[in-house]
């Protein structure tokens, strides 16, 4: 098997390829204006081909990926975006946002470890995103100077006592998009988020811990733009609880949820219109400057940055049945194709994330199933 390094030299002698660099630690092929993605995943497919090499791989385009960041900063200018790295801790992507603006949300010490070990960001543009941390977590992020945390019980308030120096404490709330594809509300979230809120901003005040904002996540895949104005109305609320309390609110932090793509059901433009009027609403700029405004998006940056190429390894005739579950089909000619990736592997997102992946030929070779062109899988 051919290392990347010994692929991108043999790439650099295509004519699309401008020059080849290095980024992150990685070799970063520099193709011509006017290379598209699939122009790329061609030309990398027939080169592989050519070489007798059939392996699956991954591209990313870095001015997809910072031309989603622009289109943050276009769309929600007030939201300052901390990108999850939990998503995808590829060190391309990362250093891209890094270099752009973006501060990141971690939720383990390994997660901060891969941060700041890089030097992308300093400990001031991390947000410890885990309302139940381990304790020697705490510790290992008081001893790298990372101060914001969530919480949402009391426990974790003890916790972060004993462990953590100079905390600064953003206590995360109970909002959830029913339609969302993974409702993070039933693991995270305090519950009812004004009563319990004020419970834990009160417990906060009395151990001394600075609390300096709310946080809340309507959920992975959010489908209704209302649950983040809700979110919205509710840390204003709290923000003013909070200060009564005697607590510095000074960050308001609305979570992740965002589409890597729009699709019929989910749009950005409108999360962001709604996004933006809340803020005006409860958090109007000229009341509000000195509050820093943060989000986690994760697919939002990531998912149209990555193309996979994969072979069809195999195609089986069978009855339609057997891929549709409907008897009525029985009689019915069906293909199943065979790829050389699967769900343990770049397709585990059908079984984590409920994704629906939808392909495309990109090219045939001699190799190639002769039904191949009869139909494909969704």
């Amino acid at each position: 098997m051919k290392s990347i390094k010994e692929k991108l030299l043999h790439l650099h002698k295509l004519d699309e390829v401008l020059r080849v660099e290095e980024l992150a630690g990685k070799k970063v092929a520099i193709f011509h204006d006017g290379v598209g993605v699939q122009d790329m995943l061609q030309l990398i497919a027939e080169s592989e081909n050519a070489q007798g090499n059939d392996e699956a791989f991954t591209i990313v385009n870095l001015t997809t990926c910072y031309n989603k960041y622009e289109e943050w900063c276009r769309k929600i200018p007030r939201i300052q975006s901390f990108y999850a790295i939990k998503c995808n801790n590829d060190p391309l992507i990362a250093k891209v946002l890094a270099d752009a603006g973006c501060g990141f949300d971690c939720a383990s010490d390994e997660e901060i470890n891969q941060t700041l070990g890089k030097k992308l960001t300093t400990a001031e543009n991390i947000i410890y995103a885990n309302p139940v941390k381990q304790r020697s977590f705490i510790g290992y992020a008081d001893k790298l100077g990372v101060r914001k945390m969530t919480f949402d019980n009391v426990e974790e308030l003890d916790k972060i006592r004993e462990m953590h120096n100079k905390p600064e404490l953003v206590l995360r709330i109970r909002v959830d998009d029913p339609a969302a594809e993974n409702n993070l509300g039933v693991k995270f979230g305090c519950d009812p988020p004004l009563e319990n809120g004020k419970e834990l901003l009160t417990a906060a005040q009395t151990m001394k811990l600075p609390v300096i904002g709310i946080a809340f996540h309507v959920g992975s895949r959010a489908h209704d733009p209302q649950s983040y104005c809700r979110g919205i109305m509710f840390a204003r609320r709290l923000f003013d609880i909070g200060t009564q309390l005697g607590h510095q609110m000074r960050l308001l932090d609305i979570g992740g949820g965002y589409p890597g793509f729009d699709t019929e059901k989910i749009s950005f433009d409108r999360m962001a219109q709604a996004i933006n009027g809340a803020l005006d609403e409860y958090f109007p700029a000229k009341d509000f400057g000195h509050v820093r405004m943060i989000s986690e998006p994760g697919r939002f940056f990531a998912s149209t940055a990555y193309s996979l190429m994969v072979n069809v390894i195999g195609a089986t005739k069978v009855p339609a049945s057997r891929i549709t579950k409907n008897n009525e089909d029985k009689d019915k000619e069906g293909y199943m194709y065979y790829l050389n990736d699967g769900c343990h592997g770049s397709f585990n997102s059908i079984v984590y994330d409920h994704s629906h992946p939808h392909g495309q030929e990109l090219l045939i070779t001699k190799h190639s199933p002769e039904d191949s062109s009869k139909t494909y899988p969704q």
